[in-house]
């Protein structure tokens, strides 16, 4: 079996990974945007047949507020503490969680 490993294109800020399965290789290739900051504002998956592009909002302090998946769907997440950890996230389904951390920004719940 052959293997091509993933490659990174940073200035390009794209990722191209290419998979071999046997000996027919897969490639798969993503592309990613980024806003001023230098945060990621959407993905562009490997899929050619349907639209799979994933958009991620955020607040003016750089928090992450919104991923909307390709089919449009929408997990918020709010709260967040002085270090940017959000304390809410609500799902497409409207399914309410509260997130806590330690000292150490690990998520506990």
């Amino acid at each position: 079996m052959m293997h091509k490993p993933y490659s990174f294109r940073l200035g390009a800020l794209a990722l191209a990974c290419t998979l071999s399965l046997g000996i027919q290789a897969a490639e798969r290739n993503w592309s990613y945007s980024y806003n001023d900051l230098g945060l990621i504002e959407s993905a562009d998956g490997p899929r050619t047949d349907v639209q799979d592009v994933t958009r991620y909002s955020y607040d003016a302090k750089g928090n992450l507020t919104a991923v909307t998946n390709a089919l449009g769907h929408v997990t918020r997440l709010a709260d967040h503490d002085e270090r940017g950890n959000p304390g809410t996230l609500i799902d497409a389904n409207g399914v309410v969680s509260t997130l806590t951390y330690s000292g150490i920004d690990a998520r506990l719940a």
